[in-house]
Formats: structure tokens, sequence, C-alpha cells
């Protein structure tokens, strides 16, 4: 069976679909980060402010004037506040999401000339089909499509720079990654690894100071916003998410896995009070900053361990808790695969499978033998010799950058979201000019899949 570019774009079009209106009649778009989003797009129509809780609640809290950058809050405002729908916006999340993936394809038949038609169209729509989570959050107030669409087009365009080398397809990626930068605080550190690939860009693609120049918008973007937001709480930052993140998801996180459930939210509350007695926000999460830090440093090995681990899981795991929360099947004490083989060793993964629906236990089984599929697709792009050097460096740096740095050590399938498309690329340029016999004995199979007859 050979399937068209169009045949394609219906598959496409009928999966978000199913989706969408399976978000229609569950009305499971909501969740703790949609309230703060849905604040905010209050708060900047009526109060002309990015704080992202109740307004009406005093003393405000300076960590929601920072916590989300703005550019997600006003796609809200524009979808759900002004037309009173969170369908408007759940729609164009699903017309990103359709136009990333018709876009990708031709991307990799530009990158990949001589590529089977009709087997890249297959491994895309099966790249929707097995991860679920993709689809569920096109379908939540979640800033994570959005991020991946904007991403994926400074990917996309950073490419056609390397090839092409016209500082329109430079400028673009540019403008991309500031609107990234804007969307979610995720991209902060990129901009030490986006100034040294500039400077590589500016010796090895084209010799412009313009490129040059394009390396400190993201630097100059950084340093405004947190100007702007040491006016408005006293306290210089970007966004109040590192300090957040940092005590919450690495610092307390890290300890439950180290010492037990208990020890590490007891250190996150002593923290807190400990911090209550400091003069000023800025005092306050300078503390809460420089406490968790030093916890971090003093078990240095340790720590190195459960970020290692928390970057496998960011490639591995099926996103259970997502698809959970879309089938409207929350559990009162959800419950984690690594943290219940951590606490409690084989007793716990026993355990784990016991409490799990078959039906969603099957389901996380596959997602989770694709990703590890992707996984292996990922490592043997980047030791495959045939694969330009240009593509190879500015794929590892972003997702490594997001798997590694932004992930937060927990490495949920929702931070993969970001770079999923690029992942997928990654895997096309692999199979498709990898000389392995059993990758060719593979894609043959696949092309010829009754053999003789």
């Amino acid at each position: 069976m050979k399937i068209s570019q169009r045949l394609f774009l219906v598959f496409i079009v009928l999966i978000h679909a199913l989706y969408f209106v399976g978000s229609v009649f569950l009305k499971t778009y909501m969740n703790n980060d949609s309230v703060e989003y849905l604040a905010q797009a209050k708060n900047i129509a009526e109060h002309a402010s990015f704080y992202s809780s109740n307004w009406e609640v005093w003393p405000h809290n300076s960590a929601f004037y920072t916590l989300r950058p703005p550019l997600y809050g006003i796609l809200v405002l524009l979808t759900v506040y002004t037309t009173s729908s969170a369908y408007v916006l759940l729609f164009i999340q699903s017309v990103m999401s359709i136009f990333i993936w018709w876009k990708l394809a031709r991307v990799c038949r530009q990158y990949l000339p001589g590529i089977h038609d009709t087997l890249l169209y297959l491994f895309l729509i099966g790249s929707l089909l097995l991860n679920p989570v993709q689809l569920v959050l096109c379908n939540s107030i979640f800033s994570d499509v959005f991020f991946q669409f904007i991403l994926t087009l400074a990917f996309f365009q950073l490419l056609n720079f390397v090839q092409f080398r016209q500082l329109k397809h430079f400028w673009f990626y540019v403008l991309f990654t500031a609107l990234a930068l804007f969307t979610k605080p995720a991209l902060v550190y990129f901009s030490y690894v986006n100034i040294a690939l500039c400077i590589w860009m500016y010796f090895k693609i084209r010799r412009h100071r313009a490129v040059l120049f394009g390396a400190l918008v993201l630097p100059f973007i950084i340093v405004m916003v947190s100007n702007i937001n040491q006016r408005v709480t006293g306290y210089y930052h970007y966004s109040a998410s590192k300090v957040e993140n940092l005590w919450t998801y690495n610092t307390t996180n890290f300890l439950n896995m180290k010492y037990g459930h208990d020890s590490g939210y007891a250190y996150k509350v002593a923290i807190w009070q400990e911090s209550k007695k400091q003069d000023g926000y800025a005092a306050q999460y300078g503390f809460v900053d420089s406490a968790c830090t030093h916890v971090l440093k003093e078990n240095l090995q340790s720590y190195a361990t459960y970020h290692a681990q928390g970057v496998l899981n960011f490639f591995i795991a099926p996103g259970r808790e997502f698809i959970n929360g879309y089938l409207n099947k929350n559990e009162a004490e959800p419950k984690s695969f690594i943290k219940e083989v951590n606490v409690n060793g084989w007793k716990g993964a026993w355990d784990y499978f016991q409490s799990q629906p078959i039906f969603l236990l099957l389901l996380n089984m596959l997602v989770t033998l694709w990703n590890v599929f992707l996984l292996l697709g990922l490592i043997g792009f980047v030791l495959l010799r045939r694969i330009p050097l240009y593509i190879k460096i500015i794929t590892i740096l972003l997702i490594f950058y997001i798997a590694g740095v932004s992930s937060l050590a927990i490495g949920t399938a929702r931070y993969k979201i970001a770079i999923y498309p690029i992942l997928l690329f990654c895997n096309a340029c692999y199979f498709r000019l990898s000389t392995n016999p059993l990758i060719l004995r593979f894609k043959n199979r696949l092309s010829h899949p009754f053999g003789a007859f």
C-alpha cells in the first residue's frame, strides 16, 4: 500500500480530531498550570499585569509576578478569555501539532533524498499513535505544545541556515528562540549554548557580524526581563520557576529518593519556614536557592546518579499520569514506577504493575518500548559517520540541553514534547542512512511485507 502526502495529512488530522472530540466529552483539559495561565490571562486584560494567580487575594505572592513568562498567557487571553471557551485554544494547539508533523515530513524529504515516502509517513503516523502525551497536551491548557511549535520552527530555520547560508533563516531562528524564551523559562541557560553555537556558525557556516550579533539577543532579553522583575519584586531573576524547581523537583525529590519519602518534604518545609525569617522576597528566595544548592553540592555523586536517572526517564517515560488525566482516571495517590523501584526494589515494581488497569498497563508498556526504540535510534544517529557534522551538532545541542538541563531531573514525558519532532528527525536520518544489515533487512521487510506473494 502506498501512502500519498494527502492521505498522510488525512490520517494526522483524524488522529488529532479523535483526541479533540474526546476532550470535548471528557472535559479533562484543566490542571494546576491551567489555573495559573487563566489567572495570568485575566490579569493581563484587567490589570495589565503578568501576575499568574488570583488578583483578589492579598497580599500578593511575589513569585507569581514572574513564574509564567507572558507569551502563552497572551495566547490564552486571545482564545479562552475573549471567547469564554477553552476549545478554541485546544483547536489551535491541535492545528499547531498537525502543521509540525506535516512540516517534519517535508523537512525529512528535503534533507534525506531517496527516503521511502510510505515508510516515512507510517513512521510519523506511528509517532503520534505511540506517543499519546503529544495528543493529550494538545487538548490541555499547557504551554508545552505551543513551546514545541516555536522551538521546532527554530530548529527548521537553523537547518536551513547551515545548508543555504542565507541570513534570513538565521534571523528567523533568532526570532523563534526569542519567542520560545518568552513562552517558557526552560531556554534561559540555552543562551550560553547559543553563544557557543553562533560562534561556531560564524567560523564554519558564514562569517558575517550579524551571526555574532544574533548570539546576543537571548542574553539581552534575559537581562532586560530580569531587571524589570527586580523592579517589581526586588529580586534580580528571569523567572521564579528557577528556585521553585530547584527547591521542589531537584532537592526535595532527590532527598525523598535517597533518605525516604518523608525526609525531602520535611526538609522542604524546614527551608521554607527558615526563609520566612529573612527580610523581603529577594532574601527569602536567595536563602532557598543557596540552601538547596548546598544540599546538592554536599551529595554531588548521589545527585549526579539521580539526575542521570531523570535524563533516562526523560527519554523512555510513557507519560502515564497524563494519559490517566485525559481519561479522567486520576489516582488518589499516583504511583511512579521509578520511585517504587527506588524505595521497594522488585517488590515495588510488582506492586506497581498489579495496581494498574490492564489496558493502561499494556498501553504504557507499548509506549515505553517505542520510546526505547527512539532512544536507540538517537544513539545510532550520534554514532553514524555518514550524517553531516553540522546536523549532529545542532540536533544534539537542542535535545540534550532540554533533556539534561531543563527537564529538572524528573524527566517526565511532558518535557520531552519540546524536542519530540527533533528526536523523530534524528531517527529518520539514522534509518535512512544506516548501512547496518539489521536495519536494511527491517526496511526491506516493511517495503515488501508480503515477500514474493
